[in-house]
């Protein structure tokens, strides 16, 4: 039954644009993760700058998967206004959800308003997203954290020594 359920979710979005958008919205309120896994995965395929909403509130959800799913359709898109919520789901808990959250990071177009929102979060962040911007900024070349990054090295956290030195590779 399940099986069903996602394959018609799939067949109405590419069958019927209208109505299947509708299905589309419908099935990313269901309570079983796969449903809105598969719509959120449909919705950041299609390019449509009306799903960004959706999206947005299925990557603050519950389920890990569906938030990465969401987190990459988000990129896709390249919503811009959900870059909050992209750094804030480098705090998750989950691994993908990290690596999702990374990716759609460095997948968004405004390079320079990426930089300059995970520079704020160097300062007032907790050490495991502190550590993943700063491999992030080392990963987009940013080379004005290098002085950070050389201070970092001698941290007595080893989180944030490992991510400088990471850093310093990278860069």
């Amino acid at each position: 039954e399940l099986i069903v359920r996602v394959s018609a979710v799939q067949a109405v979005s590419e069958i019927d644009s209208r109505s299947g958008w509708d299905t589309l919205v419908q099935a990313m309120q269901s309570e079983l993760p796969v449903i809105r896994y598969c719509a959120a995965d449909i919705m950041g395929r299609l390019g449509k700058l009306e799903a960004i909403p959706h999206l947005i509130q299925a990557a603050s959800g519950p389920n890990p998967h569906v938030q990465s799913i969401a987190l990459d359709g988000l990129s896709r898109l390249n919503a811009i206004e959900a870059l909050p919520l992209m750094i804030q789901a480098l705090d998750s808990q989950n691994d993908e959800v990290v690596f999702s959250a990374k990716q759609a990071l460095m997948k968004l177009n405004n390079r320079e308003m990426v930089c300059a929102a995970l520079l704020q979060n160097l300062s007032d962040s907790h050490t495991e997203r502190r550590a993943s911007v700063i491999e992030l900024l080392a990963t987009m070349g940013e080379r004005q954290i290098v002085p950070l990054l050389k201070d970092l090295l001698e941290s007595d956290d080893s989180t944030l020594s490992m991510a400088a030195a990471n850093g310093m590779l990278i860069l």
